[in-house]
């Protein structure tokens, strides 16, 4: 698999209530259930920390990378994980630098709080990617698959028309939007697509937000208005992991998050 695809797992300074939490068990779950669900045997890890924590926090900063570099020679010494030295400010530096410096033709994206819980056919997804030029981005959900689900991005200005993918061979429903929820993603399209018209919009680091989606969504919004939702679902060549309307569909994620105060 360390040729097919590689992981970037983005992180940072937590709170629990007030207080910091620096031994993020969170990040090690991340990377555990992905590794094992996914069949990801020996990819790449390449864990983000955000730079902005390391300027607002430095004391902090430092033992929470020490304690992650702890986590990895005692929790994660089987998986191949290494931490991103070169760090950047934000999920949207961070996500500039791991789609520059990539050498797998796809990769999946990971913030620090989702756990797979359920087995995932990336061997499949792959050469499905490798062989439908329009399949470019995956994101498995953590809510069922029907109205008002499985992201509310995809709940913009009351919805855009969603439907299960047909022509593919495997359960997917097409989608219009970005999310940083977890997905695969082919490299270059990232290169060649993703990453420039998002530096068109929003080249200046200190504007916009800190979630990568808000940003993206204003680009796709502006698409579906020129364009119109299929046109930009074929541009965009989104699909959301499940079958639309499928009360059985299992989510493959559950989020880890929902306890904490992100700081």
């Amino acid at each position: 698999m360390k040729d097919k695809i590689s992981v970037m797992v983005q992180t940072h300074i937590v709170h629990a209530t007030t207080e910091p939490y620096i031994n993020n068990e969170m990040l090690v779950r991340t990377i555990q259930s992905s590794h094992d669900k996914l069949g990801l045997e020996d990819a790449k890890y390449y864990i983000y920390i955000d730079k902005a924590m390391e300027v607002s926090y430095p004391d902090l900063f430092k033992d929470y990378y020490d304690a992650i570099k702890s986590q990895i020679s005692n929790e994660l010494s089987h998986i191949n994980v290494d931490i991103v030295e070169d760090r950047q400010h934000l999920m949207r530096g961070s996500w500039w630098h791991m789609i520059d410096n990539c050498d797998t033709p796809y990769f999946l994206f990971l913030e620090h709080d989702w756990e797979f819980v359920e087995k995932i056919p990336t061997i499949d997804i792959i050469d499905k990617m490798d062989k439908y030029e329009h399949f470019n981005y995956l994101r498995f959900p953590y809510t069922y698959m029907g109205p008002g689900g499985p992201s509310h991005w995809d709940s913009h200005d009351g919805g855009y028309p969603i439907s299960r993918e047909e022509e593919i061979d495997l359960p997917m429903t097409k989608c219009i939007f970005y999310s940083a929820n977890p997905h695969i993603v082919s490299t270059e399209r990232c290169k060649e697509f993703y990453k420039p018209i998002h530096q068109q919009y929003w080249s200046d680091r200190t504007k916009g937000t800190r979630e990568l989606e808000k940003e993206l969504a204003d680009i796709i919004k502006s698409d579906v208005s020129e364009i119109g939702g299929e046109e930009t679902h074929k541009k965009w060549g989104s699909f959301i992991y499940g079958v639309w309307g499928d009360s059985n569909h299992i989510p493959p994620v559950k989020h880890l998050g929902d306890w904490c105060r992100k700081g």
